[in-house]
């Protein structure tokens, strides 16, 4: 990025609403708040969390931090006052930057963007601060999403938690992608806060590119940015998919999208009706990544899906990375068999869980490494998701997954969401309750029959509750924990 800013200053780096940034002023900025970060007592090592929305202060803070070779930590804008403070306190960090408005003041100093960030940029020089030797390193200290229990920051030897994004030989997805010439144009419509934001555009700025900030999604609005920056790659969610499959005909048609190469995806299960609309809006250009924030495992291509409806790809083996499915006791299943899903990282690379000794142990089985998943790989070498392992309803001594009774609620054609989940059962231990968004009125007991018509009867919900809306993160993963502690409350167990 700084190699940029100095042989075309000129060059679009970031856009965002009406703005247009050039390498030369982000360059600057960064400078700038690198040494206003300096003068507020962040050194090197020092961490800095962030409760920004998609803005330019995002990346000017994460160039900032790099320079300083101090490590950055994001949270999303969304946080409750608690959650950051968790964070915050959890991590160490020295400063907080604050997103306007957000509940984050009493959990120790703060720089306020807006007017208090602007003096504060102001009153520092824009020249590099002295021995950066890494200036467009920035380090992220990783938490998982969450959606089990707190954050749990991922430690890997002696990182202290971070990633690096921002050096060229670094960015080997992109050049998996084949995305790493200075004409590609990069939009960036997940949220910065997380892994699946931020590492695009990060790396997207190593390479000279030009990156489009999306600061809310909005469907239609991202066909209309495609057209008019004629950008060429985007990582997305499924919620995200479903969103634009929803826009009618004639808006969709009415944006030229023909400059996309490719549309990335990942962070959350897809169905399938949604990335066969993306199929038919952008072309055979779809690809997918499975994994979580602890690693990448498989990357499904546009050829594999549309003959395997539903894969979520082939182990990443050309980066060295391998799948196994295992059985409870730690044998490797047949094709078809689902089990808990291993990863072999690349290099026999480790990490750790901060803090958690018995949340690390149980994710490591030798040099295998799982977050969580069960699924199972066919003849062909692809696997399948079928559940989360803690997600699985145990109803009578035997396994339901609840995203297979999901799937099949999502095709009939009033429901618009659904959610399946184990509730306390006196007799069953649990039962199998779906909690279901309709689209037009219908009945549960409608439902239920519609799952007994496709599914074994233990599978199918003994109930059906209807909502208003399901809580999503803004990956588009439903809230679980949640949603299972309204049952759960009142019961003497957890399980």
């Amino acid at each position: 990025m700084a190699g940029v800013a100095a042989t075309e200053p000129g060059r679009t780096a970031l856009v965002w609403r009406d703005r247009r940034v050039s390498y030369g002023d982000l360059d600057r900025r960064a400078n700038e708040l690198a040494h206003a970060l300096a003068a507020r007592g962040v050194a090197p090592d020092s961490l800095v969390a962030t409760v920004l929305g998609n803005r330019p202060e995002w990346v000017e803070l994460a160039l900032a931090t790099a320079r300083l070779g101090a490590r950055l930590v994001p949270a999303s804008w969304r946080s409750t006052t608690d959650e950051l403070d968790y964070l915050v306190r959890d991590s160490g960090a020295a400063l907080l930057v604050n997103e306007p408005g957000a509940r984050a003041d009493d959990v120790g100093p703060t720089l306020h963007v807006g007017d208090e960030y602007e003096r504060a940029l102001a009153e520092q020089p824009d020249t590099a601060v002295p021995g950066a030797t890494a200036p467009d390193l920035v380090a992220i200290r990783v938490y998982t999403s969450g959606t089990t229990g707190r954050p749990k920051a991922i430690v890997r030897g002696q990182s202290a938690g971070t990633w690096t994004h921002g050096a060229r030989p670094n960015s080997s997805l992109l050049d998996f992608w084949g995305l790493t010439g200075e004409d590609e144009v990069n939009l960036t419509c997940l949220p910065l806060h997380h892994g699946a934001g931020h590492g695009y555009p990060l790396q997207a700025l190593a390479c000279g590119q030009t990156v489009v900030l999306m600061e809310r999604f909005d469907a239609e609005n991202l066909l209309a940015l495609i057209e008019a920056e004629q950008v060429t790659y985007m990582n997305m969610v499924p919620t995200q998919f479903v969103r634009i499959a929803a826009l009618e005909p004639e808006v969709r048609d009415r944006y030229d999208v023909s400059s996309m190469k490719r549309v990335l995806h990942g962070s959350a299960p897809c169905p399938i009706a949604a990335k066969q609309a993306m199929f038919d809006l952008f072309g055979p250009i779809v690809w997918e990544t499975y994994g979580g924030m602890e690693g990448l495992a498989t990357i499904g291509s546009p050829e594999d899906w549309l003959a395997h409806p539903g894969t979520v790809g082939r182990a990443a083996s050309a980066l060295g990375i391998g799948v196994v499915i295992l059985d409870d006791d730690g044998n490797e299943v047949p094709p078809g068999v689902p089990g808990l899903v291993y990863i072999r990282p690349p290099g026999g690379q480790r990490f750790e869980y901060a803090g958690e000794t018995e949340s690390t142990a149980s994710a490591w089985r030798d040099d295998l490494f799982t977050v969580g998943d069960v699924g199972y790989l066919d003849e062909e070498g692809l696997l399948f998701l079928v559940d989360r392992q803690k997600d699985v309803v145990i109803t009578g001594g035997v396994n339901v997954y609840p995203a297979e009774v999901e799937r099949v609620l999502a095709t009939h054609p009033s429901v618009a969401d659904v959610a399946v989940i184990g509730v306390p059962d006196p007799e069953w231990g649990e039962s199998v309750l779906a909690v279901v968004v309709a689209s037009a009125p219908v009945s549960a007991d409608e439902l239920v029959d519609y799952c007994r018509e496709r599914l074994t009867s233990h599978k199918c919900p003994r109930a059906v509750e209807f909502t208003d809306e399901l809580q999503r993160d803004p990956l588009g993963k439903v809230l679980k924990r949640e949603l299972r502690d309204r049952y759960w409350q009142a019961a003497e167990r957890r399980i």
